[in-house]
């Protein structure tokens, strides 16, 4: 059976979550982002929807991925799918790394 989501419900839990992770209040993220205190209690609430550009604002006053705003709570184990995040975040700066290196010696050797 297919489940049924609530996306302003899940977006909204989403956005307190990561915003008390990053131990701000809602009045740090408005200023942060230029919205208002309104707006945010009410995406939280999950009375508004946000739109593309309040995502992109509060990824970056955040520091987050666009996609933990959508995490829903039966994705089982959070915490080890945060872990894999952080373990491809890391493959993927020694990856750029070690490419950077090749470019260098490319150049170099020209």
């Amino acid at each position: 059976m297919k489940q049924s989501y609530n996306v302003k419900q899940i977006v909204g839990n989403n956005l307190r979550k990561i915003r008390n992770r990053r131990k701000l209040s809602q009045l740090d993220l408005s200023d942060r982002t230029g919205r208002s205190l309104t707006y945010i209690n009410n995406i939280e609430n999950g009375k508004k929807f946000l739109s593309e550009k309040t995502l992109q604002l509060l990824c970056t006053a955040l520091e987050a991925y666009p996609f933990e705003f959508f995490l829903t709570d039966d994705i089982p184990n959070l915490d080890q799918a945060y872990e894999i995040q952080k373990e491809q975040e890391k493959m993927l700066n020694d990856l750029n790394e070690v490419l950077s290196r090749y470019q260098r010696k490319g150049e170099n050797s020209d």
